[in-house]
């Protein structure tokens, strides 16, 4: 009997993998904390000392998770030098694409012009683009795909419940993009991943969609957070984290988010930069994201 394993092809060698090219999409209505204090019975000032947000970008009628995601895509491919047809694979992070399936990263693949990728969605919230690009790398580390296109894009303004003081003020919309390829050197090093299912209450969808077809007066299910619970177990986690991995670099959120970031340099993440030479620790400067 012939041994399976002589059958099975494989790489004679893991290939090193990096981001080539990355893109980006803000969408066009700017939301000031002066638009929503009232509903929660806030400020602008409790708003900005607790999260250092300014302003928000919200969606337009005609700007949607497909729209937003191909014109990321789109950017990170010309910045990659990529052709849409070269992408084995497209990877779509998303909790607020509204239909079960198919999944968007079919619709999406299919205007790039890549039929012939593999396209799923993943649902894994605020870690769902760290979990794409994990997954990415190792696709082409293995030889599965040579080029991955990785999409992070949520429309969490039509999910937001304004009158909710723990989030309103938070979620917000937008999409980002990178193309991950093989790379002579390495770019993306091992992931730090996990999941703390005690706490999964912390950040969900409050109304189950069984519950609201059934009620009298449908209206679309909304996010909740715990606030407090939320901040707690992120300034922690992140530090403990970067311990684990301090030979690497260490991203800092711009100084602005004076919220976490300040409990962050309280807490033993603070040891780990001091540590680390000047060149591996980066700080992403104000207005660099969609939500600052």
């Amino acid at each position: 009997m012939t041994n399976p394993s002589t059958a099975i092809k494989a790489p004679d060698t893991l290939r090193h993998t990096a981001v080539l090219g990355i893109g980006s999409y803000r969408p066009s209505r700017v939301i000031p904390n002066a638009e929503l204090v009232a509903a929660i019975d806030s400020s602008d000032e409790w708003i900005q000392q607790r999260s250092g947000i300014i302003e928000r970008r919200w969606c337009a009628e005609d700007e949607t998770v497909q729209s937003m995601s191909v014109s990321s895509a789109r950017d990170a491919l010309t910045y990659a030098g990529i052709d849409a047809a070269q992408v084995d694979c497209v990877v779509v992070a998303t909790v607020s694409h509204m239909l079960q399936t198919p999944a968007i990263a079919t619709a999406i693949a299919h205007e790039l012009g890549t039929d012939k990728a593999a396209a799923f969605d993943i649902s894994a919230a605020c870690a769902g683009f760290c979990h794409g690009v994990a997954m990415a790398s190792d696709f082409i580390r293995s030889g599965t795909a040579k080029y991955a296109l990785v999409i992070g894009v949520e429309r969490l303004s039509d999910i937001t419940d304004p009158d909710d003081r723990g989030s309103a003020f938070i979620f917000a919309d937008g999409a980002g993009a990178v193309v991950i390829g093989p790379s002579d050197v390495p770019g993306i090093g091992p992931v730090v991943w996990g999941s703390d299912g005690e706490h999964y209450d912390h950040i969900r969808q409050r109304e189950d969609w069984r519950d609201v077809v059934a009620s009298h007066s449908p209206r679309m299910p909304h996010l909740t957070m715990k606030g407090n619970e939320v901040f707690r177990w992120a300034t922690y986690e992140m530090a403990k984290v970067a311990r684990e991995k301090n030979a690497g670099t260490i991203v800092v959120g711009r100084p602005r988010k004076r919220g976490l970031l300040g409990r962050l340099r309280e807490s033993p993440v603070s040891q780990v930069m001091e540590r680390l030479p000047a060149a591996e620790v980066h700080v992403v400067a104000q207005g660099d994201d969609n939500t600052h």
